[in-house]
């Protein structure tokens, strides 16, 4: 039986339960909106969401039968009825779907591992958390972070020269990396201080924190090429080669708040401790978390309940201008203006709303042919193995800089290595995910992932006893059952799309499209992407503000003390102690200037 949802007009409704969303639905709850998240899925996290193992095979299987394509467009009619009546509809030949997940390949060489498939939380999108980035920050100051459990990363590593070493991220790991020579660690150590310095502005380096590409400071710095290497891809998290002619590089300025992230998050939680937390149960908790907070705020959520159709209406230019949502154009003043006014369940229920906010999928059905495009691609792999990456490292990541493994990676590998201790997986499994972004939406993950997986895992089929190549694409000496890579069991490739673009004028100035999952380790651009959308949406209000700190027992004493003077005063009843020596003061000056008269 139909769920009634009562009542039937909001603020804002908003389409999927994704983190942007999410953050977007809780912030307007809390700020006293009505809200209604509706959600087609049965659970929480849309393309953000962590599945049990069943659950991500279902999910891996139903995006492979898919057969739209992820660069395909979306296409909307709007008949005579339909604009009598203010409604878009999408065509019901399906064309106006569109899919963010293409180029899935499974393999499994281990069935054993599904019947533990409830100890498992296979993220879609894994993410960590800097200690001191914009992400706690955000949960911080809307109480997120009461409904989520943490633990620290463990361990963090740069491939080099054909292994895995630590990235040395203090004074005390610069200076206990054997791989240093000594010359190294003084050149890296005065390096990262003076970064620390002009931050304050009492550093030699202000000049050059500008336009300069930070490749250029570090060679002036005269910095090794490994200690490059460590700085742009270990600590900085570079993605693309940053020298390879025409790619982009990061500025020096961008590197320096980048390295300015990293040392404001290690050691945050404690000597010794890293710069990352990694979120229990994996990071579909995340935007449950602000699910919750919506929740608390008087915010409505129904799940399983898809939307038909998004209901449109010409209405004249200057009722809209203000609420001009992010990548909206101006309306034309002739035409009058196209407004988001309700949505249409499967159930026939009519929603009526004043905003709506939804991703790339959802509102596919209004943008019309040709006007949603896709600015880069990400190609993952998720594998379950049977051993951690490095012995005694449970929660990891892993970067493989660009071009490591000869040219087959132009930007940089990211590998991210959970173990049961953050109740992702059965204890002596390990879920490990691999990331690259890439620029072909043609091109399948398991060619570009491909040799990343192949360095660092095995597959039951390969042979221990096999030669196998370094990363030069040098032959390495054969070692007889003799392998420390762990194994994989299962391994699951896909293409996820990113960067969605919408056509100038495409979207109505009510309505605000919500990004998916994008290639970065941390949460940084999804914060301020909700944010750009909340303002937008809602011109002068903040995304969860800041709250001042409640008054303690003796600040609200001293305020009824001081307002109880006031009063007394006022009324002639009381003079404070302030008002003597006041008048006292007067008189004093008065007299001062009797006797400079007289003098």
């Amino acid at each position: 039986m139909p769920v009634e949802i009562e009542p039937k007009e909001f603020d804002l409704i908003v389409l999927g339960t994704g983190l942007q969303e999410s953050i977007i639905a809780g912030a307007a709850a809390r700020a006293g909106k009505s809200v209604l998240q509706l959600d087609a899925n049965e659970f929480y996290g849309s393309d953000w969401a962590s599945y049990n193992l069943e659950g991500f095979l279902k999910w891996a299987e139903c995006q492979h039968e898919k057969t739209s394509e992820v660069h395909g467009t979306a296409t909307a009619t709007c008949s005579a009825r339909d604009r009598q009546q203010g409604e878009l509809q999408s065509r019901s030949d399906g064309n106006s779907h569109i899919t963010l997940h293409t180029h899935v390949e499974l393999f499994c060489w281990d069935t054993s591992v599904a019947s533990a498939s409830r100890e498992y939380s296979v993220d879609l999108a894994p993410k960590l958390m800097f200690c001191s980035g914009e992400m706690v920050d955000l949960m911080l100051r809307c109480n997120a972070h009461n409904y989520m459990e943490f633990k620290l990363l463990q361990g963090h590593s740069l491939w080099q020269h054909g292994r895995l070493s630590p990235v040395p991220a203090s004074r005390a790991d610069i200076f206990k990396d054997r791989r240093l020579s000594p010359s190294e660690k003084r050149r890296l150590m005065r390096f990262l201080k003076q970064v620390l310095e002009e931050d304050s502005g009492s550093g030699a380096l202000p000049a050059r924190f500008g336009d300069q590409s930070l490749v250029d400071v570090l060679e002036e710095e005269g910095l090794s090429g490994d200690l490059q290497e460590i700085v742009l891809y270990g600590l900085v998290l570079a993605h693309s080669d940053q020298r390879s002619p025409g790619a982009r590089c990061v500025s020096a300025c961008e590197g320096k708040d980048a390295l300015l992230r990293y040392a404001a998050s290690a050691n945050r939680y404690g000597a010794g401790t890293g710069a990352f937390l990694v979120p229990l149960y994996g990071a579909g908790e995340v935007p449950q978390a602000f699910c919750r907070v919506g929740a608390v705020g008087g915010a409505t959520y129904v799940l399983r309940c898809p939307v038909e159709r998004i209901e449109v209406e010409n209405r004249p230019a200057e009722s809209a201008g203000s609420s001009a949502a992010e990548g909206a154009s101006p309306p034309s003043p002739a035409d009058g203006c196209p407004l988001v006014t309700g949505v249409r369940t499967a159930d026939e229920q009519l929603l009526r709303c004043s905003k709506l906010v939804g991703g790339a999928e959802a509102l596919a059905p209004l943008l019309g042919p040709g006007r949603l495009t896709f600015d880069r691609w990400i190609s993952r792999c998720i594998a379950i193995t049977d051993a951690p990456l490095q012995e005694g490292e449970w929660q990891a990541l892993v970067v493989i800089p660009p071009r490591a493994l000869g040219n087959s990676n132009p930007y940089a590998f990211r590998v991210l290595q959970f173990g049961h201790s953050v109740a992702v997986c059965p204890k002596g499994r390990y879920l490990v995910y691999f990331c690259t972004r890439s620029d072909s939406a043609d091109a399948s993950a398991s060619s570009e992932l491909g040799d990343a997986v192949r360095t660092l895992l095995r597959a039951p089929s390969e042979d221990d006893g096999t030669c196998t190549e370094g990363a030069d694409g040098g032959a390495e000496p054969a070692r007889p059952n003799i392998d420390v890579r762990p194994r994989a069991l299962v391994l699951a490739y896909f293409k996820q799309a990113a960067g969605p673009r919408a056509a100038e004028g495409s979207l109505p100035p009510n309505a605000a499209m919500c990004s998916p999952p994008d290639e970065d380790l941390d949460y940084r651009e999804a914060v301020e992407s909700a944010e750009r959308i909340y303002s937008a949406l809602f011109p002068g209000e903040a995304l969860f503000p800041r709250e001042a700190p409640p008054a303690t027992a003796d600040d609200s004493d001293d305020e009824a003390i001081a307002a109880l003077g006031e009063t007394l005063t006022a009324a002639g009843l009381w003079q404070s102690e302030e008002a003597p020596r006041q008048a006292e003061a007067g008189q004093a000056g008065e007299l001062a200037g009797e006797a400079a008269r007289d003098g």
